[in-house]
């Protein structure tokens, strides 16, 4: 760094001396130019040598003209001047036949020559004079002309006695000036270091001003930017606040005359402990930055949260004089935060639930298996097989909502409206329940208002979907010897139906989120009554996708109320097959027929083979579609059960085969696991005559059968 100053420093000099040079260059370069003129003019009138001042006087400023032009500002212009300004002498003491006055101009000359702060050219300058006497008197000893004109360097007489004396006074003048010039020196290089130092001086305030400038104005726009986007405070090292901006009142709902003179316990919120604020001024009274996340309330009790620092402001004794508290509002983070926990907590408690759902079904159907494999006696057998398949309905029905819920937040779920009567789909609804109803001692009323001989144009399907899971709601949360009453109206183009139980009802907070995916009143009631809390979801998605409304009232232990309203049209003299509820049916006939079952699962074989048995067909099997194909060609069937998925060649690969084969074909009805909205459709378009899913239940595929035989 020590180097790289002294290097600077003497750039600088040298270029003043630099600077000095060619000012000084440009002096003589006139100079000599002035003394071309006075050889030509002046000095040559008195003995008319004019040519002779003219051309030597010329030659010598010409020369001059050219090394300035190509070296001013260097030695070399220099040195020339020094030579030149003393041939110049030389000239005038010619032109005027060695005239005595005439050498003075040897002695001003080189006094001339001290404008340049360098002793060469003085040196150059007086060693010129020197060769130029000698020369010259040799010249006039031996009576050489010039121009017609005999050499005189002395006009009263020659002799190198007069040359050494002369040669004395100008070596002596050139010793005195060469002191001169190093003191002149000396002096002009204190005068440019203090210059230098001024200079630097200057330059390093001119510097300083700017960067003070430039970070006065950083810092004011840093300020800005700070208060616009902060919560800003400053209290006194009391901790009395001596100053908020504008954003801290805006958040807090304070003006800043209510909030400047008090501490900051008029926004502190309850819930923060006292265990905080001790830390923080553990913290802050020791010098250190202090970071938190604080919650705040605002003048009229509303909470938010903001991300705080708070860091000492010391003073030249190194002692606090103040705090300054920067806050950031995070209130939606920290409320984003705990509603992801909150989700993520309903959907850990819905998994767990769930797991506990489908192993308690399966449980029970698993043990009762086993238990009925084991016994012989009938009537336990009958109560082994009854209880596994409720459990099976159960654990059918938990899939179905799970699915529901999929097809729904996949937009995959569309309505399918038809014509049908509710004043008997509700009646059949009310029997399918009454079993259940009875078994808890519940009375299940019902009061139907202007159905009879109504018939509306709905999806039955589903809005029989959220009744059932309605009442079914109402029988599982409502005690032993209650009541629960069905009432349904049809008035002004609405369908109406309502749900009233006596049951344990709802508290305000369980109201507001049990339409929730995932959620139910609270954990207890899981444990105590089972449940997913998916059917009330299902059920208002449902209620919306077919423009309708569901609604709620209920107090904890007085029962609840659940009102379902659906636009529906009202249809008369229609011709259409009207849809109805289909209950159990008690007396089956038998059938005659042959019937072709391709499926590759050994049990579901087994188990499509008695069901049909035991509806009086012949049933044959095939292991996949290629057989299914091969026994098609070589035996005449009735009606065909046709499994999806199965290995060699699929369900509908092997229809297609069949339908090419043969100009007429038995019925092809597409069993599978495949229930997805939209599988009926597909395998419809496909060239299947009809769809029946798996599980098969015993009625639906008692239908079909009806229908094609």
């Amino acid at each position: 760094m020590k180097s790289l100053e002294l290097s600077s420093k003497s750039n600088y000099i040298n270029s003043a001396f630099l600077r000095d040079f060619i000012r000084a260059d440009k002096f003589m370069l006139n100079l000599l130019f002035f003394h071309w003129m006075i050889a030509t003019f002046i000095t040559s009138i008195e003995y008319s040598t004019y040519i002779y001042g003219f051309l030597n006087g010329g030659v010598v400023f010409l020369i001059n003209l050219f090394l300035y032009k190509s070296f001013r500002g260097t030695y070399i212009f220099r040195y020339s001047v020094g030579v030149s300004i003393m041939v110049f002498s030389s000239i005038f003491i010619q032109q005027h036949l060695g005239r005595i006055e005439m050498h003075f101009h040897v002695f001003l000359a080189m006094a001339l020559l001290t404008l340049y702060k360098d002793i060469y050219p003085v040196i150059v300058a007086t060693v010129t004079t020197a060769i130029y006497h000698i020369v010259f008197n040799y010249l006039q000893v031996n009576d050489v002309h010039l121009f017609d004109i005999p050499v005189q360097i002395f006009n009263y007489g020659c002799g190198w006695d007069i040359v050494l004396l002369h040669s004395t006074f100008a070596i002596t003048e050139g010793i005195i000036l060469t002191y001169i010039i190093k003191i002149q020196i000396n002096h002009h290089v204190s005068l440019v270091e203090s210059e230098y130092k001024l200079t630097k001086a200057r330059d390093e305030l001119k510097l300083e001003i700017q960067q003070g400038e430039k970070f006065a104005k950083e810092s004011n726009q840093f300020a800005s930017a700070l208060d616009e986007s902060s919560i800003i405070s400053k209290t006194d090292a009391k901790g009395v606040i001596t100053y908020v901006n504008q954003k801290f009142c805006e958040m807090s709902g304070y003006t800043s005359e209510e909030l400047i003179g008090k501490y900051h316990n008029v926004i502190r919120h309850p819930d923060m402990s006292d265990e905080v604020f001790s830390s923080l001024w553990s913290t802050i009274t020791s010098k250190k930055t202090f970071k938190a996340l604080i919650k705040n309330r605002t003048k009229k009790g509303e909470s938010y949260y903001v991300d705080t620092t708070i860091i000492p402001i010391l003073n030249v004794d190194d002692e606090v004089e103040e705090y300054l508290a920067v806050r950031y509002d995070v209130t939606e983070l920290v409320e984003a935060k705990e509603r992801a926990q909150m989700a993520q907590k309903a959907k850990d408690d819905f998994l767990a639930n769930m797991s506990h759902e489908l192993r308690t079904p399966l449980n029970a159907i698993i043990g009762f298996l086993r238990l009925a494999n084991k016994t012989t006696d009938k009537s336990k057998l009958e109560k082994y097989l009854d209880t596994s398949l409720e459990s099976s309905k159960i654990l059918l029905n938990l899939i179905n909502n799970i699915l529901d819920i999929s097809k729904i937040k996949d937009g995959k779920f569309s309505i399918v409206e038809h014509s049908f009567v509710p004043y008997a789909n509700l009646l059949n609804l009310i029997k399918i329940l009454e079993v259940e109803s009875k078994r808890k001692s519940i009375s299940l009323e019902y009061d139907f208002k202007n159905l009879e001989n109504t018939t509306l144009n709905g999806d039955w399907q589903r809005i029989s979907q959220i009744l059932m899971n309605l009442l079914s709601n109402a029988i599982k949360f409502t005690p032993d010897n209650g009541e629960i009453i069905l009432t349904s109206t049809y008035e002004n183009g609405i369908f109406t139906c309502s749900v009233k139980d006596s049951g344990i009802g709802l508290s305000e907070e369980a109201q507001k989120r049990i339409f929730n995916a995932f959620e139910q009143a609270d954990v207890s009631t899981t444990r105590e009554y089972g449940g997913t809390g998916l059917g009330l979801y299902i059920s208002l998605q449902l209620t919306n996708m077919m423009n309708g409304e569901l609604t709620l009232e209920s107090k904890e232990g007085e029962g609840t109320l659940f009102t379902l309203s659906i636009p529906l049209e009202s249809l008369k003299n229609i011709d259409e097959e009207i849809e109805t509820t289909d209950v159990v049916i008690d007396d089956v006939k038998d059938f005659s027929g042959r019937v072709l079952v391709a499926e590759d699962n050994k049990t579901n074989q087994l188990l499509i083979k008695i069901m049909l048995e035991e509806l009086g067909l012949t049933c044959d099997i095939a292991n996949d579609g290629v057989e299914a194909v091969e026994m098609y060609d070589s035996q005449k069937y009735d009606l065909v059960l046709m499994d999806e998925n199965m290995p060699n060649m699929s369900g509908t690969e092997a229809m297609l085969s069949i339908r090419q084969k043969h100009k007429e074909v038995a019925p092809i009805i597409v069993q599978t696991a495949n229930n997805m909205q939209g599988d009926y459709d597909r395998f419809i378009s496909l060239g299947m005559d009809d769809f029946i899913s798996k599980p098969i239940d015993d009625s639906e595929l008692y239908q079909l059968i009806q229908k094609y035989l």
